[in-house]
């Protein structure tokens, strides 16, 4: 893995045991981690995800003024999901290098 890659891959801590149980890309895409890890990442890169001012707020179920949505693929997104990636999936993440 060259220094770039080794820059953009995230440990993953689980704040139940404060363990490392894996690694993901800034994308979303996991490089390492049982099952769980893989399911609780996938579930949480494709959520559709409400902002106001960059930051995530609770699903209201109704828009509000200067709300909007995020959906997985657009830009802005993964940096939210990472952003809030404790809240969304129990991991948190931690850049490598």
């Amino acid at each position: 893995m060259s220094d770039a890659e080794k820059a953009s891959v995230y440990d993953l801590i689980d704040l139940a045991t404060d363990l490392v149980v894996g690694q993901m890309r800034e994308d979303g895409s996991c490089v390492s981690g049982g099952q769980q890890v893989r399911d609780r990442l996938g579930r949480a890169f494709a959520r559709e995800l409400m902002v106001r001012d960059g930051e995530l707020v609770e699903e209201l179920g109704i828009c509000f003024a200067d709300v909007e949505t995020l959906y997985p693929g657009d830009p802005g997104h993964a940096p939210v999901v990472i952003q809030n990636l404790a809240r969304l999936a129990g991991y948190l993440p931690q850049r490598r290098g």
